[in-house]
């Protein structure tokens, strides 16, 4: 009888032997798994949300904004490269203007451009160049209507060139929002949208920080301390609404000077210093000639 002969020369003539398997369930395994709790379970599921949707972003992961106070209650101190910030404005003369310039300030570092979509044609080159922006990597847009705006926005995120964009637009639809925050992220940009209270509740962007900015005309009336005597001091009282990994809820004033200088609050010691300095210099002036004389000696 022919005996069976392999019809390749890889091909066994006899079958082997099967390897032993390994076994499916190993000591680590067969553990029970730790439970989480409902909170811990929500706060991973958003720190994997939140992974994905910053997954196109660059590598350096904030743009300082100048001022301490504000960074102070920012993730990694400032706001995040390729990401979306929203002012809300109370009212007209808030000045959300001026604080958006600040902001995107220092984004224009190393030789990038800012670009302001003027939508409701109040482009004023004088004020910006008193707060220290760079005029000449400054470029104005006037669109025509409300979709050449979102266009020309969009294409001006996706720029790398572009450090910061500014916008004023009330009507964001929930698809335009993400489409402006995917340029952002392509871009590693800043972009900045100026908004009312109303849009903003009823139209929520997918901006990752929101300030509510109302301006503070009594406190700017009012005298600063010698020590911080600055000229033309606007104040701006900021509640930061949303901010993911921020301090959100926290509230604080900062003000911004005619040379565009940030400038902190006193506290409330040194307040009570510099009013008790007053009251005590007042007391002395308010002494008759002959006795300030005594006192001096």
């Amino acid at each position: 009888m022919t005996p069976y002969l392999p019809l390749f020369a890889q091909e066994p003539c006899e079958p082997q032997a099967r390897a032993p398997q390994p076994q499916s369930l190993s000591v680590q395994s067969q553990l029970p798994a730790p439970v989480c709790s409902p909170l811990q379970t929500l706060e991973l599921l958003a720190r994997q949300i939140r992974d994905m949707e910053t997954a196109g972003r660059p590598a350096r992961e904030s743009i300082p904004s100048g001022c301490c106070t504000m960074d102070r209650h920012l993730p990694h101190g400032g706001h995040a490269r390729g990401s979306m910030v929203e002012l809300i404005r109370h009212g007209t003369g808030s000045g959300v203007s001026s604080l958006a310039l600040m902001i995107a300030r220092q984004a224009m570092e190393e030789g990038k451009f800012l670009i302001v979509v003027d939508t409701q044609r109040q482009f004023y080159p004088p004020a910006m160049k008193s707060l220290g922006i760079p005029m000449e990597r400054v470029i104005a847009l006037q669109p025509a209507n409300h979709a050449d705006a979102i266009w020309g926005i969009d294409q001006a995120l996706r720029c790398q060139a572009v450090g910061a964009v500014i916008a004023e637009i009330d009507h964001l639809e929930d698809r335009v929002a993400r489409r402006l925050q995917l340029a952002a992220e392509q871009g590693g940009g800043l972009g900045v949208l100026l908004r009312d209270t109303r849009s903003a509740r009823t139209q929520p962007s997918w901006a990752d920080v929101q300030w509510f900015v109302r301006c503070d005309p009594t406190r700017s009336l009012q005298p600063l301390a010698p020590a911080t005597q600055h000229q033309d001091v606007r104040w701006f009282e900021l509640e930061l609404a949303r901010c993911n990994g921020g301090r959100t809820g926290a509230r604080l004033t900062v003000g911004v000077d005619a040379c565009g200088r940030w400038i902190d609050a006193p506290t409330k010691s040194e307040a009570r210093y510099e009013q008790a300095s007053a009251l005590h210099l007042a007391a002395q002036l308010a002494q008759p000639t002959r006795r300030r004389r005594d006192i001096a000696g």
